[in-house]
């Protein structure tokens, strides 16, 4: 007797997402009237005041893909108002992490330093912790932060982590507003990505890059956290980012994926419906921090893990 063995064999194979970001245009590009940005309106009236809620603070993690050159001002993102001259003529209540134009400000000058912008009566504040500005680096790509956090006394501190997962002093701005400054709230606030809300009554301040994958967590992450998170976008790692996420991307599947993937219900709309950016693939792009480009070390390697983990869809 003949016996037959059927043996089947099971390929189990996973298909290869491609990760997209949104390429928003520089400056120069046409329509000059465009107001190219994805914004959130009244965020502080949806859980994230600009202080986060109860002055408890909030931390921004992002990817900044190819950052063009342009001259004059750049936007990556503001927490602002849409009139800048809202407060009986002045500046309050704002701020944003970007270049800025240097050493002449102005729409004409082609190299900048980075910067924040505002926290403390409407200033740029270039110096690192070193004490010294540093120079942008274009057609690079950076994984980048900002901190805000609220002491005691009421004074607000506001940290920018311009090329993680270098924390050194060089790569590190920070400046501290007074506690009598940013407690108005503006009465149109909007959390910008892409240009500067207020283009229309002064100039264009367009990305120049692309945006890549985002984390907005309510809370100032401790700095294991921090660099926790912004060493895997794809998911949340921390227990605090799990139990604090407002809004976050890990993948822009078309130019209107402007949803949490994290299942906060809470999405970014285009400022302007016939001006969105264009979807591109990232994936391929390496994140590989300046200093270690410069001179092939590194600084603050990244940590790995955490105390727990989710994954969006």
């Amino acid at each position: 007797m003949k016996v037959f063995y059927l043996i089947i064999i099971a390929f189990s194979l996973q298909a290869q997402t491609t990760i997209y970001g949104l390429e928003f245009d520089t400056t120069g590009q046409d329509p000059s009237s465009a107001f190219q940005a994805i914004q959130f309106a009244n965020p502080d009236d949806n859980g994230l005041p600009i202080w986060g809620p109860n002055d408890a603070g909030v931390t921004y993690i992002w990817e900044l893909y190819n950052l063009k050159q342009q001259d004059g001002y750049y936007t990556t993102f503001f927490w602002a108002d849409e009139n800048f001259l809202w407060d009986g003529g002045g500046s309050n209540t704002y701020y944003g992490f970007h270049p800025y134009p240097w050493p002449s400000p102005g729409v004409n000058t082609s190299t900048h330093d980075w910067e924040i912008s505002g926290t403390d009566g409407g200033a740029d504040f270039r110096l690192t912790r070193s004490g010294s500005a540093l120079t942008v680096v274009k057609n690079t790509s950076y994984i980048q932060a900002a901190v805000v956090t609220v002491w005691g006394d009421g004074s607000k501190r506001v940290v920018f982590y311009i090329d993680l997962p270098d924390t050194t002093d060089g790569n590190v701005i920070e400046n501290t507003a007074l506690a009598s400054w940013g407690e108005t709230d503006p009465p149109n606030p909007f959390i910008t990505f892409g240009d500067a809300p207020w283009f229309a009554a002064f100039q264009h301040e367009r990305m120049a890059a692309t945006l890549g994958r985002v984390k907005i967590i309510t809370g100032a992450l401790t700095g294991a956290d921090l660099l926790a998170e912004a060493a895997d976008m794809t998911q949340l790692v921390t227990q605090a980012a799990i139990d604090s996420i407002w809004w976050g991307i890990t993948n822009f599947e078309t130019v209107d994926d402007l949803t949490c993937d994290y299942g906060t219900a809470r999405s970014f709309v285009w400022a302007n419906g016939a001006q969105k950016a264009d979807l591109v693939p990232v994936d391929t792009i390496a994140i590989i921090p300046i200093s270690t480009k410069m001179t092939g070390g590194g600084n603050a390697q990244m940590p790995g893990g955490g105390s727990g983990s989710i994954k969006p869809k």
